[in-house]
C-alpha cells in the first residue's frame, strides 16, 4: 500500500514537472513570435523603403513575392499565437486534473513544438532570402 501511494506521488510529480516544462517552453514560444513579428514589420517597412525608390518591373515582381510572404507570416503569427494560447489553457487544465489529460497535453504539445520549429526556419529562411536579394539587386 505504501509503495502504491509513493509510486503514484512520484507520478503526479513527473506530471507537475512535465507541465511546468511545457508552461516555461509556452512562454518561450510567445517571446520568439514576438520576436518574428516585430522583425516581421522592419522586413515589410524595408521593403516599402526600396519600393519607393525602385519602380522597374523587375523588382516589383520580386517585391510582390516578398510582400505575400511577410503577409503569410503574419497570418502564420496570428495562428501560433491563438494554438499557445489553447496550449496554455490545456496545461492549466492539467494541473487542475492531476495528470488525467498528459497524453492530451503531450501530443498538442508535440504538434505545436514542430509547427514552431518549422515557422522560425521559414522566417529565418525568408529574412535571409529578402536580404540577400537586396544586397544583389542594389
Amino acid at each position: 500500500m505504501v509503495m502504491a501511494q509513493i509510486k503514484e506521488m512520484s507520478t503526479k510529480n513527473k506530471h507537475a514537472v512535465a507541465v511546468l516544462q511545457f508552461m516555461h517552453e509556452a512562454d518561450t514560444w510567445k517571446r520568439i513570435l514576438e520576436y518574428i513579428q516585430v522583425e516581421n514589420v522592419f522586413l515589410k517597412t524595408r521593403l516599402a523603403e526600396v519600393t519607393r525608390e525602385i519602380a522597374d518591373g523587375a523588382w516589383l515582381n520580386q517585391a510582390e513575392y516578398f510582400q505575400n510572404h511577410f503577409v503569410a507570416e503574419d497570418q502564420a503569427i496570428a495562428l501560433l499565437r491563438h494554438d499557445v494560447a489553447d496550449m496554455e489553457l490545456l496545461l492549466k487544465r492539467e494541473l487542475e486534473e492531476d495528470g488525467a489529460i498528459i497524453k492530451e497535453v503531450r501530443k498538442h504539445y508535440k504538434k505545436l513544438r514542430r509547427e514552431m520549429e518549422l515557422t522560425e526556419q521559414r522566417f529565418n529562411r525568408m529574412k535571409f532570402e529578402f536580404n540577400h536579394y537586396l544586397a544583389d539587386f542594389l
